[in-house]
């Protein structure tokens, strides 16, 4: 039966780290004095178990002793996948009474059962980002979405190794690569390229190519973020009043962009940029979970236009096409 919390104390969220939610929990919980030495110790000694337990099964119950870096990356995989399950609850502070009243194994099943459940749900959304893939001769695009993350479903074991990627994602996504780890990491990862692909996938691979030759003709063999480099064109059309859908910038549009950005503050640019997105997407040429995602990268974008106007550098991001 869940206890009542002591409202006298709260948790700073800001200093929970996604990353390692367990730890940093326990961590906060402790320094608001809402987790007790002895029951920071009860947990601890229940960890020590929960390790000694997996090492049994991973060994079969042939080795008693565990080298110390096993041990280390085994409770770091333990850790996370508790993490999974305390992060189902509505609050932090219901997340550390779990860890008061309920056992540290009921958690850890629970949170592979969440594993279960992500990696499963990370497979739909790669296959149908694959079965809609854009055509491009970039290497990196298909071996990283098709083959990269087939390799991580084949190799990943959350009873054991929860927190590994195993995989290198060597294709950039406009947002950095996401600050996560295990299927966290694959999940955030395939949400960024499903609303990449899902734009790129509304113009032509032709005009799409034509676009990054203009950049270099040896785009193909370079890990570079095509999306950017396309959403870019769409947006500067729109600017200079064409339509967006060949994605065919002219030198003279480059100029006239310069003109329109010129000495615009920060926040001016991102409204400006703001303001494409949203005729991007009433023209049906942007789906929603691009516009989502530009909400989360319009930042990123509007410093790459405005590093490119100081280095007098704009058609290396407005890129004319190049046959």
């Amino acid at each position: 039966m869940e206890h009542a919390l002591d409202t006298r104390h709260t948790l700073d969220e800001r200093k929970l780290h996604s990353r390692y939610y367990t730890a940093s929990l326990i961590r906060e919980a402790a320094d608001c004095h809402i987790l007790s030495a002895d029951e920071v110790a009860r947990i601890q000694s229940d960890l020590i178990l929960l390790l000694s337990d997996q090492w049994d099964r991973r060994s079969h119950g042939e080795s008693s002793s565990v080298p110390v870096e096993t041990a280390q990356e085994m409770m770091t995989s333990l850790l996370f996948v508790i993490g999974l399950a305390l992060k189902l609850y509505p609050s932090p502070e219901r997340a550390v009474q779990a860890l008061k009243t309920e056992a540290l194994t009921e958690l850890f099943e629970e949170g592979l059962k969440v594993a279960e459940r992500n990696v499963a749900a990370a497979r739909r959304l790669q296959k149908s980002i694959a079965d809609n893939l854009m055509k491009t001769p970039n290497v990196y695009y298909r071996s990283t979405i098709v083959d990269g993350i087939r390799g991580f479903f084949q190799l990943y074991q959350p009873q054991f190794e929860a927190h590994e990627i195993h995989i290198t994602a060597d294709y950039p996504v406009l947002a950095g690569r996401p600050e996560a780890d295990g299927i966290e990491f694959i999940e955030a990862y395939l949400r960024c390229l499903e609303a990449e692909n899902a734009f790129c996938v509304r113009f032509r691979s032709g005009d799409i190519h034509r676009l990054l030759c203009g950049l270099t003709p040896e785009y193909g063999n370079i890990p570079l973020n095509i999306f950017e480099y396309v959403v870019l064109s769409a947006m500067g059309l729109v600017l200079v009043n064409r339509s967006p859908r060949k994605l065919d910038l002219s030198g003279d549009d480059v100029k006239k962009l310069c003109c329109l950005f010129f000495e615009k503050t920060d926040e001016e640019m991102r409204g400006l940029l703001h303001e494409t997105v949203q005729m991007l997407y009433r023209c049906g040429l942007m789906p929603s979970s691009t516009r989502s995602y530009l909400g989360v990268t319009m930042k990123q974008l509007a410093f790459d236009v405005k590093n490119a106007m100081k280095t007098d550098t704009m058609d290396r991001i407005f890129l004319v096409p190049s046959d």
